[in-house]
């Protein structure tokens, strides 16, 4: 199609493509325009170049889409004044458009539009851009491209007035000018600058072959006066009527191509269409014999029916088989053309609502006003990959993750078995215990303790570890209630492992050593029912909750030498919804089972004269906070209330509770406030039931008869 401006012709081409396929038609919303007769002041001299496409939560027809760019052509013509505010105007009545779409009280449908829109005067283009868009300008030396990011996120029909930024530049022939609102990545700039002297036909073949995805552009060539081929008539060979040629004006809003871009080569039927063919014949060669089978045994059951038909009735064993074939092929018909049409075409259906959330999400004013939108998206996305996982869907799914777990302050942790062939084979480890050299693992089900040593790459078990190996192997011992790491005071500082029972039965465990069992010294008062320990230093700290008592035991591993002391002095203390117990260098932190922390801090002031005396210091009910905006407490810890807590001393001081639940470890600091919240990248096949902390980095979860280890990025 050629068009006669001032000084210079178009030349005017698609590209189309389509379902992996190169279209010959242009696509939605691609409209060429001269002005009209009766056109607005200052719009005589003007030819308008429009691209628009859609966003709709479902499939829509095209016919929207060319209306509304018909709409915004004729608004433009009939607004008198400079060229942008005729641009203008005509993205107000798109915009506005697309707002009744979604203010529909019958059928709401929420629509963004992307629209590219160029008007060439003389030699000079004006170009408006609202929501993603570019304009790819190519000249013999150089390729420049005119796009806005803030327009980009910013697309009609979200908002009362429309965003649109304006370009400017001049034109000279030879010039190819490619107007596309498909979002990035496009062409390469060696694709683009090898299109310089190429007629427009050429180049839509050159770009369509190096699309490598579905992709819509227009693409105008400019030339002198004169220097356009008019496309060649081809009389018909059969017929004797001559073809009447092509008009070389503007007809239309859908205008025609100068030359015909190349279709698709032309094929004979496909191999999976002549296997199609052929299974088609089988289905209904099998359908057949199944009729005629059904009509024998009706006929055999009912004798009647081989009696000879009134004159004009149908046979009735026709009749019959015709019943019951006529159901059964309905069924099949149904569910063939669901298996391979509608199960795909819903998935699709789900991917563009998810797409269409993740782009609401992307243009709300504050992450927090977007959390709705991503959460539509993964709900989107959870329906479309029932019907399998592809490339797009991973991609939305990872985007709408990402966003999500920056809000949520989620870290995704890869958490692999620490010993890749597990421990004993019907273990349950509840309890587990870590250092840089080595992994104590609590087999329940067996009551055994195993140990794995650390050999840089992976953690090995110790065959010779001696330590619990059933309930009667270690005589006086009963079920561990919590195992500790303690390092022995002197040069050496052996590591130990520490494992005690409710009556305060301790069992000290090492490599290559000899099990101990030591008996707790019990005070006047008794120990009471052991429900937790923790090991600092040469102190042992022991919690009994029936007593409301924590007792610190001195020189605890020789039998018989050890002292202890009520930690709380002369102080006395309600304890009995305490669960566990952790010893820092901030003091003993107390975890009660409603989730209230106490940090409690032990000291001793001399008065003088050889006398001393202890004074405890605590705060007292510290819950569990969330600083993040839009969040509470109660929200975090919704139908969670932590069994275990683990501290760790690292770079920042901080609190490890495990979330059993959710298979997760939520991190807080020492004021409470909440850090982090890591969740696995692969679910466990077992809810997680131990957590341990080794350093540096080192975070360890049990399930089932496994501990899987992952690493924390300080």
């Amino acid at each position: 199609m050629n068009a006669m401006t001032e000084k210079l012709e178009v030349e005017i081409a698609h590209i189309h493509i389509a379902a992996g396929a190169p279209r010959t038609t242009p696509p939605p919303g691609a409209l060429a325009e001269i002005a009209p007769r009766r056109a607005a002041r200052g719009r005589s001299e003007d030819v308008l170049f429009i691209s628009l496409s859609l966003t709709m939560p479902e499939p829509t027809s095209p016919g929207i889409t060319d209306h509304l760019a018909r709409l915004a052509a004729d608004v433009y013509f009939g607004t008198p004044g400079s060229v942008t505010a005729a641009l203008r105007e005509a993205a107000v009545e798109v915009n506005a458009h697309l707002q009744n779409l979604a203010r529909d009280p019958s059928k709401p449908r929420i629509a963004q539009g992307r629209m590219v829109a160029a008007v060439m005067r003389g030699r000079n283009v004006f170009v408006a851009q609202c929501g993603i868009g570019h304009v790819i300008l190519i000249r013999p030396d150089q390729v420049s491209t005119y796009t806005s990011e803030e327009a980009a996120g910013r697309p009609l029909g979200l908002t009362l007035s429309p965003f649109v930024r304006y370009h400017h530049f001049e034109i000279g022939p030879q010039d190819l000018l490619i107007l596309t609102t498909w979002p990035p990545p496009l062409w390469a700039e060696t694709t683009l600058s090898g299109l310089s002297g190429l007629d427009a036909a050429r180049a839509v073949d050159r770009l369509s072959a190096a699309s490598a995805e579905d992709r819509n552009a227009m693409l105008v060539r400019f030339s002198s006066p004169g220097e356009l081929v008019k496309p060649p008539v081809i009389e018909p060979v059969e017929s004797p009527v001559p073809v009447t040629p092509t008009p070389t004006t503007f007809q239309s809003s859908r205008p025609r191509q100068t030359q015909q871009v190349a279709a698709a080569p032309s094929k004979g039927p496909s191999v999976l269409t002549r296997g199609l063919k052929t299974v088609g014949n089988s289905v209904q060669s099998a359908w057949t014999n199944l009729i005629q089978w059904l009509a024998t045994m009706a006929a055999r059951m009912a004798p009647g029916l081989r009696e000879p038909p009134r004159p004009g009735a149908f046979p009735p064993a026709l009749l019959t088989a015709t019943a019951i074939a006529i159901p059964l092929i309905v069924v099949a018909i149904t569910s063939f053309i669901y298996l391979r049409q509608g199960r795909p075409a819903l998935a699709d259906e789900y991917v563009f609502k998810a797409l269409s959330a993740v782009a609401s999400a992307q243009i709300q004013p504050d992450a927090e006003t977007a959390r709705p939108f991503w959460e539509e998206a993964l709900d989107w996305l959870d329906r479309a990959e029932k019907y399998g996982v592809t490339q797009e869907t991973a991609a939305l799914r990872n985007t709408a993750q990402v966003a999500l777990d920056s809000l949520d302050y989620v870290t995704r942790l890869n958490f692999v078995p620490a010993v890749s062939e597990g421990f004993r084979s019907g273990a349950e480890i509840t309890a587990i215990a870590a250092s840089g050299s080595g992994l104590y693992v609590l087999d329940q089900n067996h009551l055994s303790i195993w140990y794995a040593w650390n050999t840089g790459r992976r953690y090995e078990i110790d065959p010779d570890f001696q330590c619990l190996q059933g309930p009667d192997s270690i005589a006086g011992m009963g079920t561990p209630v919590d195992l500790a790491i303690f390092e022995s005071p002197g040069p050496l500082g052996l590591e130990q492992l520490l494992a005690i029972d409710s009556d305060g039965t301790l069992l000290i465990c090492a490599p290559s050593q000899e099990p101990r069992i030591v008996q707790l010294t019990p005070p006047d008062t008794g120990l009471g029912h052991i429900q937790a320990m923790d090991a600092v230093n040469d102190s042992l700290y022991v919690l009994a909750p029936d007593k409301s008592m924590v007792w610190i035991f001195r020189s605890f591993d020789s039998p018989g030498n050890d002292t202890w002391e009520y930690f709380f002095a002369d102080n006395l203390r309600d304890l009995r919804g305490a669960i566990d117990i952790m010893a820092a260098y901030q003091g003993l932190l107390i975890l009660y089972d409603d989730g209230h922390v106490d940090i409690c801090n032990r000291s001793q002031i001399d008065l003088g004269s050889g006398g001393v005396t202890i004074q405890v210091e605590c705060e007292t009910d510290l819950m569990l906070e969330d600083p993040r905006p839009g969040q509470s407490t109660s929200d975090l810890l919704q139908a969670f209330t932590p069994a275990r807590i683990t501290y760790s001393s690292g770079m920042e001081p901080s609190l490890y509770l495990l979330d059993s639940h959710e298979s997760s470890v939520l991190r807080f600091g020492m004021n409470m406030n909440f850090l982090d919240h890591y969740r696995l990248q692969e679910p466990l096949p077992l809810p997680p039931t131990a957590l341990a902390l080794a350093p540096p980095f080192d975070i360890f979860l049990a399930a089932g008869n496994h501990v899987y280890r992952a690493e924390i990025t300080p």
